[in-house]
């Protein structure tokens, strides 16, 4: 069955394909399972590939997050998916908030069923300081992040139960916009961002691109990452498996020195450096990025023993 039942009794959707060793992708925000079929069809023999559509998003748009951190819940629908299908090790993979959860699983239930981890331009700290510039936006967090944090606090004044329609007309066009603009950073292109920026302006298309009726879980994963503690930085000393940084080089999302210091600072780390790629190298460079996802699952992960006994994979400059 496609449908999984979490520990308080949601019903989540998981996408499965092929045949041979599990992997698992966590897809970003905005994102859903459908999204990664392109990427993975050509892998189907080679691997069993499970895709959950997380709370929020595809088909799971319906359910509900139930504890203040998103992480959290992610985390731990990740680990009963992982108990329901009987997995004990497996491959995993996760890009942007996919990724953010794939690490909130390992520091929540540690690294014994993981053969090996593939981290898609994810920085290891979202919110930027004083210290850390390599978060969300980058050093446009300044002036991006405020209009967000404006946006959720409009927010709160709704029901959740409302459906989209019923939400003020004035709210649901800054929701669109701020929100398409929020995907045209994951773009690489400046004719892709403006492309999406100018069609957000159309009620009709908006709603393709960022369906209404996950209007509350785009703004609860929103307020997460606004309000919660997502800082990664301690975790990544921990890691005692192979952890492979895949960042696009020209990311506006993510700057790439950020998950630079990410694979330098895990003991096995690999840096992974996708030169044309902005924050989704998938679209970006295609063809390497189905041949990165078989090197490193194929190739990467029969080597952890190896490269234990080397003393981890040195990361690239």
């Amino acid at each position: 069955m496609p449908y999984f039942t979490a520990r308080d009794g949601a019903s989540l959707y998981v996408r499965i394909v092929g045949r041979g060793r599990p992997l698992i992708l966590l897809h970003g925000f905005g994102m859903h399972s459908a999204h990664w079929l392109p990427f993975i069809w050509p892998l189907r023999k080679e691997f069993r590939i499970i895709m959950p559509d997380m709370r929020g998003f595809g088909r799971s748009a319906r359910v509900r997050h139930n504890q203040r951190s998103v992480l959290c819940n992610y985390a731990e629908d990740l680990d009963d998916i992982l108990n329901a299908l009987q997995l004990r090790s497996v491959n995993l993979a996760g890009i942007s908030m996919g990724a953010f959860t794939a690490l909130q699983y390992l520091r929540k239930f540690g690294t014994r069923r993981i053969n090996a981890y593939l981290n898609i331009d994810q920085s290891p700290c979202v919110l930027n300081s004083e210290e850390w510039n390599h978060g969300l936006f980058g050093p446009q967090g300044r002036w991006k992040m405020p209009a967000l944090a404006r946006l959720h606090q409009q927010a709160k004044g709704y029901d959740p139960a409302l459906s989209f329609d019923e939400l003020p007309g004035h709210f649901r066009d800054r929701f669109h916009q701020e929100l398409g603009d929020f995907i045209a950073f994951a773009l690489e292109g400046p004719r892709q961002k403006a492309w999406v920026r100018r069609l957000c302006r159309y009620p009709a298309v908006a709603e393709r691109i960022l369906p209404g009726e996950s209007w509350h879980a785009y703004l609860r994963c929103l307020g997460s990452y606004l309000e919660e503690d997502y800082d990664m930085r301690k975790l990544a000393a921990s890691l005692n498996l192979p952890v492979y940084v895949l960042a696009g080089r020209r990311s506006e999302m993510y700057p790439w020195q950020g998950q630079r210091w990410l694979a330098e600072n895990c003991p096995y780390g690999h840096f992974i450096p996708f030169e044309r790629s902005g924050h989704l190298p998938m679209l970006d460079e295609p063809q390497r990025f189905v041949a990165t996802l078989r090197q490193v699952f194929l190739e990467g992960s029969l080597a952890r023993q190896a490269d234990w006994q080397l003393g981890g994979i040195k990361a690239a400059s």
